[in-house]
């Protein structure tokens, strides 16, 4: 697959990320074997491989990219 998640998206994805873990560990007291808290916690898993791969499938569905033209520029030369 080509890889359509740019810079910028890739910073909110792991941001929400953290967001996730925090929310299903500590609010939803995961760490204490709540099982909403887990789930949500491992949900966190999707926005960090996304960002790591930089390819979104939803985005590539709907051939969407949140690659800049620089970010390209910058790949190319």
């Amino acid at each position: 697959m080509k890889k359509n998640v740019g810079k910028i998206d890739r910073v909110l994805r792991i941001i929400f990320g953290l967001f996730l873990i925090l929310l299903g560990l500590f609010q939803l007291k995961g760490q204490e074997g709540e099982v909403l808290g887990i789930i949500v916690a491992l949900f966190s898993l999707v926005p960090f491989t996304i960002a790591a791969t930089r390819i979104c499938p939803v985005f590539a569905m709907f051939r969407i990219s949140s690659i800049t033209k620089k970010e390209k520029q910058k790949k190319v030369g």
